[in-house]
């Protein structure tokens, strides 16, 4: 089944050249010059990513975004900018309403590059769900059994590590790409900021999976030694 990919924008030269653009993509693309009739169709459309422009008359690309991910929450927002909405576009993407920003005017690899991740991003969102789904039924049904909730914290940590290591690899070769230059600077530290908070999840998760192995499967007592609660 193909994937839906919509943007939406008030400057209809824009989605025109989108369309030109995307016209050869392996999903559907479909354009909005009203973010409100795109909000109407949203739930009919389930589409995988939401393209928006940041400022539009009825209403700003990140509010946009914003209603869209509450009501279809694994979509992927990008939003188009200008570089004087650049502040904006970085907070909606800190907020986490919004996967990533693009510039106007864009170049087109870039674009094509952003909404491949994008959908990528949402493969991988869809995979999370689906796993936690089915593990948090088998919890449920076997409520005594730690396996179940060793399954879980196992998926959960293999989905965790490659894009921490790809990440982890690019923000290294940022780094040394734009050393001196203070703004870009920044935002590499902050993400390496938020890339030490997923390790740490990763690392919690990983003790909860040790200690349950550890309850379901005691160490035998060594030769010779008392049973446990004896003297």
């Amino acid at each position: 089944m193909k994937k839906t990919v919509i943007c939406v924008d008030d400057d209809i030269n824009v989605l025109k050249a989108l369309e030109r653009l995307f016209r050869k993509e392996p999903f559907d693309f479909l354009t909005y010059n009203s973010p409100i009739k795109a909000l109407d169709e949203i739930d009919a459309l389930c589409p995988a990513v939401a393209i928006s422009d940041l400022r539009m008359p009825e209403m700003k690309g990140t509010e946009f975004l914003k209603r869209v991910k509450t009501r279809q929450p694994t979509v992927t927002g990008i939003i188009l900018t200008g570089h004087a909405d650049l502040a904006s576009a970085l907070e909606a993407v800190n907020q986490d309403h919004v996967f990533s920003y693009i510039r106007k005017p864009w170049d087109d690899d870039e674009l094509k590059a952003q909404v491949k991740s994008a959908l990528q991003q949402q493969d991988s969102i869809l995979c999370l769900r689906t796993i936690s789904n089915v593990l948090i039924d088998e919890i449920i049904e076997k409520h005594k059994d730690h396996k179940a909730i060793r399954k879980l914290a196992a998926a959960l940590c293999n989905e965790l590590n490659q894009p921490l290591m790809i990440i982890t690899g690019y923000v290294q070769l940022l780094k040394d790409c734009i050393e001196g230059d203070e703004i870009p600077s920044l935002y590499l530290s902050n993400i390496v900021m938020e890339l030490y908070k997923l390790e740490q999840l990763k690392r919690k998760i990983d003790l909860i999976s040790e200690k349950l192995e550890n309850y379901d499967h005691p160490t035998p007592p060594k030769a010779g030694a008392p049973p446990a609660g004896t003297k």
